[in-house]
């Protein structure tokens, strides 16, 4: 029974902290990624920080092509994804994962990460693999306090959370200006509808006076 994790993207910033989290904790895996160098670098860094006995073990792929992803997950029962992924090196990656029978988790919680995980499911299925998305902590927070207020009004029939954001990284920068050339969607009774880029606004003090969201 395979039993290993597999980190994949410790050579950016979201996958190599979500692998210094779990050496921390003592879970030992694989720290995987695209580029040699910063793979080989966060493997090293990582010998002295984790707790003793714990092995971080170095291991480079690219996303691309399913068969030869699939040769690198054969000791592999879970791979934890965080990296941003073209469509194509997502779906590879996810075919690899089925072929092999390993679990799979996203940190993103994206529509259209969601979508292809939710395309997948009936062939998840048949192979006894989980396909997980939202994994990440930004979606979760939200939902922790949006179950908290819930709790605490039982009265209330809606609720409008606002989230201020910091500094994005480049990878984040470059896909939300991609983002801004497509059609958007919202949620309206529970079901995606197109959207206008900025079609709602409100204002919101986020304690420093209203800004525009």
């Amino acid at each position: 029974m395979k039993s290993r994790i597999l980190i994949y993207g410790v050579d950016h910033y979201v996958g190599a902290l979500a692998s210094r989290v779990a050496a921390g904790r003592g879970v030992a895996h694989i720290g995987a990624g695209r580029d040699i160098a910063p793979v080989a670098q966060h493997a090293t860094s990582m010998a002295g920080g984790a707790k003793a006995g714990v092995l971080v073990e170095p291991r480079i792929f690219t996303p691309g092509d399913a068969h030869r992803i699939a040769g690198q997950l054969d000791d592999v029962g879970v791979v934890v994804n965080a990296a941003r992924l073209a469509e194509g090196d997502f779906n590879s990656l996810l075919i690899a994962c089925l072929a092999t029978g390993t679990h799979f988790i996203d940190l993103s919680a994206d529509r259209a990460t969601i979508a292809a995980l939710g395309a997948r499911d009936e062939p998840a299925k048949q192979a006894g693999v989980m396909l997980i998305a939202g994994a990440g902590f930004d979606f979760a927070a939200i939902d922790a306090l949006a179950a908290r207020l819930a709790y605490i009004l039982p009265g209330a029939r809606a609720i409008t959370l606002a989230v201020k954001r910091g500094l994005l990284l480049g990878d984040e920068a470059r896909a939300l200006i991609a983002a801004m050339r497509a059609p958007g969607e919202t949620v309206k009774n529970g079901q995606p509808v197109p959207a206008k880029p900025a079609e709602r606004s409100l204002d919101i003090d986020f304690d420093a006076g209203p800004e525009k969201a």
